[in-house]
């Protein structure tokens, strides 16, 4: 880093440190030590990444914002902020990811657990709806799984004030369906679409139960935001053939299947740093996340 940038990426954190207490009056945890995490992250995120430095403070404090009132922290993990080129220059985005999201609805008062998982054609798989929804899901551990055929979130509520069991709740959503949502994006054959269909297929169903599921308002405006950022909609279009585990369209063609990322960004907009993964939208470094598929 030279000395620009590092006066630049100085006066950046100090504009984070100024804001502080408007950012921790957003927050749901207004504790000490919750402030201090989330001002702290967003500096290592700045130090990590200088390109941030180089964003309006405008779009920057935006992003902190929308973090700080979905009760996410920008550490790369939970959300990120990520610096990509405009029309105008360098502007901050927001980008929430799939461990942030399980931690926000797994931490609602009235759900036990919840998880998501893509379902490959070799897995041991069934499903059932009715009056006793029941799902068995047994991955496919040995060699190539094959193409994805569907993807479910799986949801245990509890009651709120006994602990006790309060019900299951289960999303499912064959790949037909995810691609037929894919054709409405006008991203459908490039960025997150295209390179990590199964962490798409994820927020897509996180998407859908989420509208039902006993969530405070604010974890629904985090979880809407998938609709937001990556033009998730319910629509009609062609089915498109669905990718196989980790290896998006170049495990079609025969190709070696690569590992998942954990989020993805996308569309016209270019990613300049190095810091930050340009598929993944992911802090890089041994602290990243390495599979979606742990959590």
């Amino acid at each position: 880093m030279n000395n620009q940038q590092l006066t630049k990426v100085e006066d950046s954190q100090r504009y984070i440190v100024s804001q502080k207490g408007r950012l921790t009056a957003m927050m749901a945890d207004r504790t000490t030590e919750a402030s201090d995490k989330f001002i702290l992250s967003i500096q290592n995120a700045i130090t990590m990444n200088p390109k941030i430095a180089e964003c309006s403070h405008s779009s920057v404090m935006a992003v902190c914002m929308k973090a700080a009132v979905d009760g996410l922290v920008l550490d790369g993990k939970e959300a990120a902020l990520v610096p990509m080129k405009d029309g105008t220059g360098m502007t901050a985005n927001y980008r929430p990811m799939v461990k942030g999201l399980y931690k926000l609805i797994n931490d609602a008062k009235k759900i036990r657990s919840f998880n998501t998982h893509v379902v490959y054609q070799k897995d041991v798989f069934d499903v059932e709806f009715g009056m006793s929804p029941r799902l068995d899901h047994k991955p496919c551990v040995d060699g190539d799984p094959g193409p994805a055929i569907g993807v479910y979130a799986l949801c245990h509520m509890k009651d709120e004030e006994t602990g006790e069991d309060a019900g299951t709740d289960i999303e499912f959503m064959t790949a037909g369906e995810v691609e037929r949502i894919r054709q409405t994006s006008p991203a459908k054959n490039q960025g997150p679409w295209s390179n990590h269909w199964g962490e798409m297929a994820r927020k897509t169903v996180i998407h859908r139960i989420a509208k039902r599921l006993p969530l405070s308002p604010d974890i629904k405006t985090a979880t809407a935001r998938i609709e937001e950022l990556y033009d998730i909609t319910e629509g009609q279009g062609a089915a498109a053939e669905p990718k196989r585990r980790g290896g998006g369209a170049a495990a079609l063609r025969g190709e070696p299947a690569q590992e998942e990322a954990g989020e993805v960004i996308d569309l016209e907009s270019t990613v300049v740093d190095n810091t930050v993964d340009p598929d993944a939208g992911e802090v890089t470094g041994p602290d990243a996340v390495e599979r979606q598929d742990a959590f």
